[in-house]
């Protein structure tokens, strides 16, 4: 095996170790505040650590292999995130405490060690490019799907959340609900238009990923399923996706119909048309963003300081429920508008014409999926996450310059 194919799977693994993270291994509260557990608790070490490692072998990396000689053309790939979290950390400086920079500085320095693996990864593989990433997205996602479905056998307890009064989800505590069914989504997608295999295997892997979507009980994710998948099929116009299309729906109207409390959560109507009441919330993110709307409130512990209550959940919001309003909050104007810039590239890398056609159709679809998830959480401008991360490594294998 060659030398720089020994670094492309190096890279790689550290790609997906990153990515992975550390998945919850404690019970906290609904309000996510961890005061009780005291701010070392066995989970925020276990993180601190796995990052902490993995930033050593990264050093480590660069300097054997790069000899301190950082690739400028290289490093053009991951300049505009890594100017973006330098922006934030700078506004975030003048408005929060020692104690609340340590916190949210350690929480730029995962972005940063993420974008520097990039940066190896993309050396190794001398352009990192869209088909490349596309299935490192795939493999990852399914990591994180069977881990959950083998700790789910093990520790239950762990994986559920919720009551027999309203309705159990899986993801629970070790990975959040929305983010699972977003993942599987997206995965459900690719298997429509990437898959190689059967035509009956697609539909099988596809209907075992819409039953985990279901059970995530993420409405958000389950709706950009659906408006995902009708206009990729639209402009696929392909007979299987046609005919797969006819039975989900069937399958998904039967489901609906006998258990229409899936919807409602064992709340009401109202909890519907707020959108599990992030609407009030907004509102009053925005009375507070126009008291600062420069710099704002700081990165991640700014928001989380407001300690904002959603009144009928009777749970304190740790953030602002929107990427959007979540950057706008966390730096101001400045970091809001680069947001929606960071945006409108991830727009360009998904709708460009210099995709091929299956790439086009997938990469559409995903933006779809992605958009809903930041309205309803936030991605980029909060901590690290494989949804969020997606976001980036489209920008970056999708503008590949070698």
């Amino acid at each position: 095996m060659s030398l720089s194919i020994q670094y492309i799977k190096f890279f790689r693994f550290l790609l997906f170790i990153c990515l992975f993270g550390m998945p919850g291994i404690l019970q906290f509260d609904r309000s996510g505040i961890t005061q009780d557990y005291g701010l070392f608790n066995i989970q925020s070490i276990s993180r601190i650590i796995i990052y902490l490692s993995i930033f050593v072998i990264v050093f480590w990396s660069f300097i054997y292999k790069e000899s301190y000689k950082l690739n400028l053309k290289a490093f053009e790939k991951i300049k505009i995130p890594f100017l973006y979290y330098c922006v934030i950390f700078f506004t975030s400086i003048f408005v929060l405490s020692s104690k609340d920079i340590i916190l949210s500085a350690y929480f730029i320095f995962e972005w940063l060690i993420l974008l520097f693996i990039i940066y190896l990864y993309h050396n190794a593989l001398d352009g990192l490019d869209i088909n490349t990433a596309i299935q490192d997205i795939k493999i990852i996602i399914w990591l994180k799907i069977f881990t959950t479905l083998f700790v789910l056998i093990v520790a239950p307890k762990l994986v559920l959340m919720g009551d027999s009064k309203t309705v159990y989800r899986i993801g629970g505590y070790f990975i959040n609900p929305n983010h699972l069914g977003f993942l599987s989504s997206m995965l459900a997608l690719y298997y429509m238009f990437y898959n190689n295999k059967t035509k009956i295997y697609s539909f099988f892997v596809v209907l075992f990923l819409t039953l985990l979507i279901i059970i995530t009980n993420s409405r958000g994710a389950l709706f950009s399923f659906i408006l995902a998948f009708t206009y990729t099929l639209i402009y696929s116009k392909n007979i299987k996706n046609y005919l797969i299309m006819i039975l989900l729906s069937f399958f998904m109207i039967t489901f609906f119909y006998f258990n229409i409390d899936y919807i409602y959560r064992g709340l009401d109507i109202s909890n519907i048309i707020s959108l599990s009441e992030r609407i009030p919330l907004w509102y009053n993110y925005y009375l507070e963003f126009i008291k600062s709307p420069i710099i704002g409130y700081g990165y991640i512990a700014g928001i989380k300081n407001m300690s904002l209550i959603i009144s009928k959940a009777h749970w304190i919001a740790p953030h602002a429920h929107n990427d959007l309003i979540q950057a706008f909050l966390s730096g101001g104007i400045i970091v809001g508008f680069y947001s929606l810039f960071i945006y409108y590239l991830f727009f360009k890398s998904c709708f460009g014409q210099n995709q091929n056609n299956v790439n086009s159709i997938l990469l559409r679809g995903w933006f779809i999926q992605i958009i809903c998830a930041s309205i309803l959480m936030p991605l980029i401008s909060y901590k690290l996450s494989l949804l969020s991360s997606i976001v980036w490594i489209i920008i970056i294998a999708s503008n590949r310059r070698r």
